[in-house]
């Protein structure tokens, strides 16, 4: 741990984000938000993160839906779910599942009644459809050892109804599954649209991870391809991980396989490499975060995150992610102790 330490020393500018030693930061070696540029001259903060629902219409996620993972409670000691409030149910009954998630926290789990089970989104996304373009639909999903139905995805017009896709009746089967999708939009989007799962058959399916986005804008990770280029022109200094919300985020729903919070601090210093930027994380000071109320362990294994060998604890959630080597490579690690 003395070597993490040591080299961390080295290599973190740690601040808080108070007005004075922001201003004091600003007049050194880091413009501040409000002086951004581009070219690598400034500390180009347009790609600032931190995961809530609504983040996710950023144009930089591959996803723009923001609804459709089931994660994110209201209070993260009751477990309420804040998106079960946008969801409603028919010919069955739903709650959520955290023994057995794809990914996350937590899965949906829908018990159907009979053949017209429905699970419905209902909220209106502000998202253009184009009809010359390749979209591609996912979800995953499994079924209980009572269920022998199908299921099928639709997206369709929030006001009348008017169909932009209906994915195949599929069979489901007993592991989770990621089910994908090509096609075109049988209509221009008006801006105003909204899905639903169809369930045929009595028994218990699994739902998560629900997702659609343009082919072209798929590169194999979370972020979209079209803003990664608009990225790289940019050239930014620093890409932030964090804004006002991260001081409710813990540490370690943030990093590992399958992350409750979907883009973890490791794809994002991934991201910061290819764009040859250093990286500013933010980490969570609300009481109810692990960064307070189990610090020594939590920033030990946060430090083993970014810095350590594959046996350390943080090394090995890291390398859970596909990052065998650490970030000590990167132009440079700011850590802000919350926002």
């Amino acid at each position: 741990m003395i070597n993490i330490q040591q080299k961390i020393k080295k290599t973190f500018l740690l601040f808080f984000c108070t007005a004075a030693i922001a201003q004091s930061i600003a007049q050194t070696t880091i413009k501040m938000t409000n002086q951004i540029s581009g070219k690598a001259k400034g500390y180009g903060i347009n790609a600032n993160y931190s995961q809530t629902p609504f983040w996710n219409r950023s144009q930089l996620l591959l996803n723009k839906i923001p609804y459709g993972v089931f994660e994110h409670p209201i209070d993260a000691k009751s477990g309420d779910l804040y998106e079960d409030l946008n969801w409603e149910y028919s010919g069955g009954t739903a709650s959520g599942d955290k023994v057995t998630p794809y990914q996350g926290l937590q899965a949906l789990k829908f018990l159907s009644s009979g053949n017209n089970g429905l699970i419905t989104n209902k909220l209106i996304y502000n998202l253009y459809l184009d009809p010359t373009q390749n979209y591609i639909l996912t979800f995953a999903a499994k079924k209980g050892n009572d269920f022998s139905g199908k299921v099928n995805a639709r997206i369709h017009d929030h006001f009348f109804g008017q169909e932009f896709y209906v994915s195949p009746e599929t069979a489901i089967t007993n592991d989770w599954k990621v089910y994908s999708y090509t096609f075109k939009p049988l209509k221009v989007g008006d801006n105003y649209f909204a899905f639903d799962f169809n369930v045929k058959g009595a028994g218990t399916i699994f739902l998560d991870d629900f997702k659609l986005y343009k082919e072209k804008d798929f590169r194999g990770d979370n972020f979209a391809k079209t803003a990664v280029d608009l990225l790289k022109d940019f050239q930014p200094e620093v890409l932030r991980w964090g804004s006002l919300p991260a001081n409710f985020l813990s540490f370690k729903n943030n990093v590992g396989k399958g992350a409750a919070d979907r883009v973890t601090m490791g794809e994002w210093m991934k991201l910061a490499q290819e764009l040859k930027a250093g990286v500013t994380l933010c980490t969570g000071t609300n009481y109810k975060t692990d960064y307070l109320e189990q610090r020594d362990k939590t920033f030990t294994t946060f430090a083993e995150y970014i810095a350590g060998s594959n046996t350390t604890t943080g090394g090995a959630i890291r390398a859970s992610e596909g990052f065998q080597d650490n970030f000590l490579g990167l132009k440079q690690i700011n850590i802000e102790l919350g926002c």
